[in-house]
């Protein structure tokens, strides 16, 4: 079954938008859908779309959904004490900035 990610409808979840709301510096608030019991992630403001490939206690591991790449994190800085950890298709997009002011 091919899922047209286009008419998928992406939302920020509560926990998120709180964390947003609280966090004014996160450059990294995801969106989620779903539709036919797969599951999508993608960064807010950001077009590259994540397919989840495996989900174990509340930890998810996506890949790129246009070219099938694993989806890597790092670590990126805002000043001197706030820290966030940021998803990156490899291939899709470029790396986010490790220090950002």
């Amino acid at each position: 079954m091919t899922i047209d990610v286009k008419s998928l409808e992406f939302k920020i979840t509560d926990n998120w938008k709180k964390y947003a709301l609280e966090n004014s510096w996160a450059s990294f608030i995801p969106e989620f859908a779903e539709a036919a019991g797969q599951k999508f992630m993608k960064p807010a403001g950001r077009n590259v779309i994540y397919r989840a490939v495996k989900e174990e206690e509340n930890q998810q591991e996506y890949v790129c959904n246009a070219c099938g790449s694993e989806i890597i994190r790092v670590k990126v800085s805002h000043g001197e004490t706030k820290t966030e950890i940021v998803p990156y298709c490899p291939k899709c997009e470029k790396k986010p900035e490790s220090n950002w002011n």
